[in-house]
């Protein structure tokens, strides 16, 4: 039987919740059966939004791989051309899908390749904050059932992920099994709506930014910055459960900003591979662990080196 659109939402919406997990074990691709559920999802919201000009809509399940959090975005060009800054609505599908939220919500991307994690997190919260206290329709949507804080809860440890935690300004949670009507979920897009268009009328200006660091010294905002940053890693590190002294995190986060390359010394089971590891979750960057000989004193196996011929062999 052919569905329609009154009941396509909310079919589509339980599809995901139910089987994403399952799919997300199976290789990735266009083939995929929710692949096509997303497809299909983007083509009714579309359709809804059509008289809305300047509204565009994007979804992602991943690339290369399934996302831990698979979005769909709404966006008004006229504020931004991509999810990677700007502010925009979104369905962010918690990574257990035990529930989906609606929500209103700032892009994450160029924010965080400048600033780095902790930085981006305090810029984000603030920025929201401002935008509740200057749109009064998203402090409305509280009769509508949205929430209007930052207690989003995506069930996730994936540092992106947490990211995306941090930029919502406003959300609802459809929870699994409970996923309202077609008429429901559209009144509520609407009234979403209503708030975003408010903002793109009043464009507050956000007075929460990140200074530029110029030539010539770091400026005394710029220093108290990066102390707040660091205190943010050792904070995330001790709540994590892990124990160092605050002075070696601060020396080692030191040593990272200002040297391309170097060596943790200590006997093993100290805690040297697990610092590299957590500072780089809490920052939102990458860690390794490449095992390497007992006497490996070098850089030349992990990154590289030039030959005789001077030719550069990779690590």
């Amino acid at each position: 039987m052919a569905q329609t659109a009154q009941t396509y939402l909310k079919d589509a919406f339980d599809n995901v919740l139910s089987n994403y997990l399952r799919a997300r074990r199976k290789p990735f691709g266009r083939e995929a059966a929710l692949w096509r559920v997303f497809d299909e999802l983007f083509k009714q919201l579309e359709a809804y939004v059509n008289n809305r000009l300047t509204l565009r809509i994007k979804w992602s399940v991943g690339k290369g791989d399934w996302a831990r959090v698979p979005w769909i975005a709404i966006a008004d060009e006229r504020e931004t051309k991509t999810t990677r800054h700007g502010v925009y609505l979104v369905y962010l599908f918690r990574e257990d899908l035990s529930g989906v939220y609606i929500a209103l919500n700032q892009g994450i991307g160029l924010l965080m390749e400048e600033q780095g994690a902790p930085a981006s997190r305090r810029i984000l919260r603030e920025r929201a904050e401002q935008l509740r206290r200057h749109i009064p329709a998203l402090r409305t949507l509280k009769n509508a059932g949205f929430s209007i804080d930052n207690s989003i809860d995506l069930h996730t440890t994936g540092n992106l992920e947490k990211n995306y935690e941090a930029s919502i300004v406003s959300y609802k949670l459809y929870r699994r099994g409970e996923i309202p009507n077609d008429a429901k979920l559209l009144n509520d897009l609407e009234q979403l709506l209503t708030a975003y268009d408010e903002y793109l009328q009043r464009q507050p200006f956000l007075t929460v930014h990140a200074p530029t660091l110029k030539s010539g010294g770091t400026p005394p905002q710029k220093h108290a910055e990066l102390l707040s940053a660091t205190q943010e890693v050792i904070s995330y590190i001790a709540n994590r459960g892990f124990v160092y002294a605050p002075w070696q995190i601060a020396q080692y986060i030191t040593a990272v900003r200002t040297k391309p390359f170097l060596i943790l010394g200590g006997v093993s089971g100290t805690g040297k591979s697990k610092l590299a590891a957590m500072v780089a979750e809490a920052t939102g960057g990458v860690s390794k662990l490449l095992p390497v000989r007992p006497d490996w004193t070098d850089s030349s196996e992990v990154l590289g080196y030039s030959d005789l011929e001077d030719k550069f062999r990779a690590g």
